[in-house]
């Protein structure tokens, strides 16, 4: 009986060193890993759309925004994708005998795709509850396997208050979401 004992803490030690070492490896590449996408320099989040005439099923909207604070003096900006992996074409025709109608993707409250910025207890602050006239220019053409890009800007006014005063955005976490299908943190500081 004493020589199985030997036998099997014989055999049991190394299998010991190597569980300690198989899990210590794993933890490390974890740690790893989480440490790089921690430090990450942008967030990307994305959600398959309904677009013109096309549905989700073929439509992604991404966006990607820095994970720096931004300043108070500095425009907050993302940038956006709408990619079409179908065969067909969406999208609104053009207006017509309008020299100003866009043929670019463009995000904001009058533009393609409707750019929302909320605080983090729910409350709108861009464009906030004014309201916009705005006129039949827009239009946007998405081909077959394309992708259009576009840069969102807030400039971190906040229409608060009632009646709504525009006012700049105090210090604090935000979200911004376009097209209300993908929203992406923005932190504001004073510092």
């Amino acid at each position: 009986m004493r020589r199985v004992r030997a036998v099997v803490a014989a055999i049991a030690a190394p299998l010991l060193c190597v569980a300690a070492t198989a899990t210590a490896t794993a933890t490390a590449t974890a740690t790893a890993t989480y440490a790089a996408v921690a430090t990450a320099r942008t967030i990307t989040r994305s959600a398959h759309v309904a677009f013109g005439n096309c549905n989700a099923r073929h439509v992604v909207l991404s966006i990607t925004a820095p994970r720096h604070a931004f300043r108070l003096s500095e425009p907050v900006t993302v940038e956006v994708r709408l990619s079409k992996t179908g065969s067909t074409t969406c999208g609104t025709p053009l207006a017509q005998h309008v020299p100003e109608a866009r043929t670019a993707l463009t995000v904001g409250p009058c533009d393609t795709l409707p750019l929302l910025v909320r605080s983090l207890g729910g409350v709108d602050v861009y464009p906030g509850p004014v309201v916009y006239f705005c006129t039949d220019e827009a239009g946007l053409r998405l081909g077959p396997h394309s992708t259009a890009l576009a840069a969102a800007h807030w400039n971190q006014a906040a229409y608060l208050g009632s009646p709504p005063k525009p006012q700049h955005a105090p210090p604090g976490t935000y979200r911004l979401t376009v097209d209300q299908a993908v929203t992406v943190p923005v932190v504001l500081t004073s510092g």
